[in-house]
C-alpha cells in the first residue's frame, strides 16, 4: 500500500510539471536570450576575423605605415636644391671602383678622364669643362668622424645646404661663382667622397642631375 502511494504522489507531481510549462522553460531558451547568444557569437566572430586580418597584413608588410617606412642600406637620401632641367631624359652609365668598392651614375655624355695610377677613384666632365664630377676612395687614417667630415668641407666656402645622416654628411655651397657640392660616406676604415662643381649660372640646368648623380653614389665596406 505504502509503495502503491509513493508512484501515486510520483504521478501528480510530474502531472503538475507538465500542466505549469516548468519542464520546458527550463530547456527551451527565450527568443530574447537566443537573439542575444546570436549577436554575441556574430560580434565575437567578426572581432576574431578582424584581428586575425591585422595580424596577416603585419606579417606580409601590408599593415601599418611603420611597415614599409624604411631607410635605405645607407640611411643617405639627400636633395638638395633641384631646380632644373628634368634628369629622367638624360641618359646614364654606371661606374664601379675596383679599388674601392662604390659606385655612382653620371650622364652618358659626360668625358670620362683618365684614371688616377692607384686606382682610387675617377673623374669626368662635359665638353667645356663647365662641370666636373669625382668620385674617389680612400684610407680613414686620421680616424674621421661624419662630424669633423663635415666641419672640413664647410670650412672653405659659403654653405648653403648640409645634411647628414649616421655615416654620411652632404655640404653645398658657393665657391666663387661656383656651386660646389660635396657628399662623404664615412666608415671606420675607408672614406668615400663625390665633389661635383659647376656655374652659378647654370644651376637650372645642372640641379637636377647633380641630385640623381648624389642619390646614385653607393660607398664600398663602411666597417
Amino acid at each position: 500500500m505504502k509503495s502503491n502511494y509513493k508512484w501515486l504522489v510520483s504521478g501528480v507531481a510530474l502531472s503538475l510539471l507538465v500542466a505549469t510549462g516548468c519542464g520546458e522553460q527550463a530547456t527551451t531558451p527565450s527568443a530574447s536570450e537566443s537573439t542575444a547568444n546570436t549577436s554575441a557569437n556574430t560580434t565575437s566572430s567578426v572581432n576574431n576575423d578582424t584581428a586575425n586580418t591585422a595580424a596577416s597584413n603585419d606579417a606580409n608588410g601590408t599593415g601599418s605605415a611603420s611597415n614599409t617606412d624604411q631607410n635605405s642600406t645607407t640611411g643617405s637620401s639627400d636633395n638638395p636644391t633641384t631646380s632644373g632641367s628634368n634628369s629622367s631624359s638624360v641618359d646614364y652609365v654606371n661606374y664601379t671602383n675596383p679599388r674601392f668598392g662604390f659606385s655612382l651614375s653620371v650622364p652618358a655624355a659626360y668625358q670620362k678622364g683618365p684614371a688616377p695610377e692607384d686606382g682610387d677613384g675617377q673623374g669626368w666632365s662635359t665638353d667645356n669643362n663647365s662641370v666636373t664630377v669625382r668620385a674617389f676612395g680612400q684610407y680613414n687614417v686620421q680616424h674621421e668622424t661624419v662630424k669633423s667630415v663635415a666641419a672640413s668641407l664647410t670650412a672653405n666656402e659659403q654653405v648653403t645646404y648640409q645634411q647628414s645622416g649616421s655615416n654620411w654628411c652632404v655640404v653645398s655651397g658657393y665657391e666663387g661663382s661656383n656651386i660646389v657640392y660635396e657628399k662623404v660616406f664615412v666608415g671606420g676604415t675607408n672614406l668615400y667622397e663625390l665633389q661635383i662643381q659647376y656655374p652659378k649660372s647654370e644651376q637650372s640646368q645642372y640641379g637636377a642631375i647633380t641630385s640623381a648623380i648624389s642619390n646614385s653614389f653607393q660607398p664600398g665596406s663602411l666597417t
